[in-house]
């Protein structure tokens, strides 16, 4: 018989993970009175005592560490909060989560694709994440979003699972049309819709700020009050057209009148009609992709534009290599708009958190937020 034993039968002690080492026994003055004291090991940290029931410290700050990190806060501070390391709150989370497998899941019919600045270390550091399209439920994030790796991504998925999806949402980047004509067969392309209005609006932006640096260059006093109008009130240039006021009017100390915002923008128009023309074709490409009309969008890809800066045509040649794409973004009511606020989220808690160095706890700081992991015990 051990000696570890014949303590138990001694003392009789019946759990069986404890051992006791040779020389354990000494002799203490405890409470007035000389006791004998055995010093044993337990082989296991218990969550409660199984007489009294009372939780283990560290068992409820773990707890509170798991709950803390579903929130919009930052490592750093969920540690001080604790009173522990920063490293002790990666090791709870890594100990009590686990992300999905998203192999072990299928593809539902509508998706939606996007990318984010990621971690320094992946390549491009920009990463891969998908969507739901119609329940807007997070479904995985890739470390790479580069077309080689996306094709082995998704290859591990079934070739019945991939022919389930019909509508893939996507910016316009071509490595994703090649993507899905070679993975996914059945599925059809749409072209999120603030990538469009994002495109035409950047065009005549850089349109409205070369025409108001030449204006405020002039050699005339006329030119340069242009110019100063065309800067001031860019962002009503800038807004789409049926959103302006055209009822309220108010003092302009610019031009010296009362003016409704629709008359602010049509005075400096009037005085430069290359920008009038850019302006118009902003203004019916906003309508068309609001209005899901075809035909005027087509006829906007068709018109002369030998009189606008270069970036019209480059812009209007990239809007008719996506036409087909584009096409089902007006047919279709799917959009990125979800997937972007996700991303919102996601750059928020990376402010937060001063930034990750590894991409698999910034993913899983991800997915904890937005309940794609299961808990251990």
């Amino acid at each position: 018989m051990s000696h570890t034993q014949l303590i138990k039968d001694t003392l009789n002690i019946l759990d069986l993970n404890i051992y006791f080492e040779e020389n354990c026994l000494t002799k203490e003055k405890y409470k007035g009175q000389i006791c004998l004291i055995y010093k044993g090991t337990l082989l296991y940290k218990p969550e409660e005592c199984p007489h009294c029931l009372c939780v283990v410290p560290s068992r409820i700050i773990h707890w509170s560490v798991i709950a803390r990190l579903k929130e919009n806060t930052s490592m750093t501070e969920i540690a001080r909060q604790k009173n522990i390391s920063t490293s002790s709150v990666y090791r709870v989370m890594k100990r009590f989560y686990r992300p999905l497998n998203p192999f072990k899941q299928t593809l539902p019919k509508v998706l939606c694709f996007d990318e984010f600045k990621s971690v320094r270390s992946v390549a491009s550091a920009m990463s891969f994440i998908m969507m739901d399209g119609q329940s807007h439920a997070l479904l995985d994030i890739v470390v790479n979003r580069r077309l080689p790796y996306l094709e082995r991504y998704f290859s591990r998925f079934s070739l019945a699972t991939r022919e389930a999806v019909q509508l893939i949402v996507i910016d316009m980047y071509a490595p994703y049309v090649s993507l899905v004509k070679k993975l996914f067969p059945n599925a059809q392309l749409i072209i999120d819709r603030f990538h469009i209005v994002q495109h035409i609006g950047k065009t005549f932006l850089n349109h409205r700020v070369k025409e108001t640096t030449a204006r405020l260059k002039g050699t005339s006093h006329s030119q340069r009050g242009l110019g100063k109008k065309l800067k001031r009130y860019w962002k009503l240039l800038q807004k789409e057209e049926a959103k302006l006021n055209y009822e309220k009017r108010i003092w302009r100390a610019s031009f010296k009148d009362y003016l409704t915002e629709s008359e602010i923008v049509d005075r400096p128009l009037a005085a430069c009609p290359n920008l009038r023309q850019g302006y118009q074709l902003y203004q019916d490409i906003l309508y068309a992709v609001k209005k899901r009309d075809q035909s005027l969008f087509e006829d906007c890809l068709t018109r002369d534009i030998s009189g606008l800066p270069e970036t019209y045509t480059t812009t209007l040649r990239t809007f008719k290599k996506f036409l087909p794409q584009i096409q089902n973004t007006l047919h279709y009511s799917y959009s990125n708009g979800p997937l972007e606020c996700l991303n919102n989220h996601i750059k928020s808690l990376k402010r937060n958190a001063y930034g990750f160095r590894s991409f698999y706890n910034f993913k899983l700081r991800i997915m904890i937020r937005h309940g794609k992991t299961f808990l251990t015990k």
